[in-house]
């Protein structure tokens, strides 16, 4: 699986590597900064792409933060190597549902076409059992 995060018509594929827990107000949930830290995980005025190929693990959802710092429009694709089904849901900082997906474009993977305001997100991703 592949997550894309789109900002001002640029890919960012996104790593994460510290872990924050009960991140964005989802209770049991750790959350790795997208890019390793919060200053390299704003996505607002991003100009260079960055990567991760990521499993969706057995025992839950993948779960990835990142902040914008001023009103950022934004694309994020999670999209499937193989032939997985991934769905997306997008939660602000409080743990309120800001965007969720699956199937988009005609495809098994999942997509959001949004403007996030300023502040801490998280992307979780799913593989769709049903």
């Amino acid at each position: 699986m592949r997550i894309q995060l789109f900002t001002a018509a640029l890919a960012v594929l996104l790593p994460g590597t510290v872990l924050a827990q009960d991140a964005c107000g989802i209770i049991g949930a750790e959350a790795p900064w997208i890019a390793g830290d919060a200053a390299g995980s704003d996505l607002s005025g991003r100009d260079t792409p960055l990567t991760e190929t990521a499993e969706i693990p057995a025992s839950g959802p993948l779960v990835r933060r990142f902040s914008v710092s001023t009103d950022t429009g934004a694309r994020i694709a999670v999209d499937a190597d193989g032939p997985g089904d991934p769905t997306i849901a997008l939660y602000d900082a409080q743990g309120g549902l800001a965007g969720e997906n699956d199937d988009a474009a005609g495809s098994s993977n999942s997509r959001l076409d949004l403007v996030l305001a300023q502040g801490d997100y998280c992307l979780v991703a799913r593989e769709f059992s049903g």
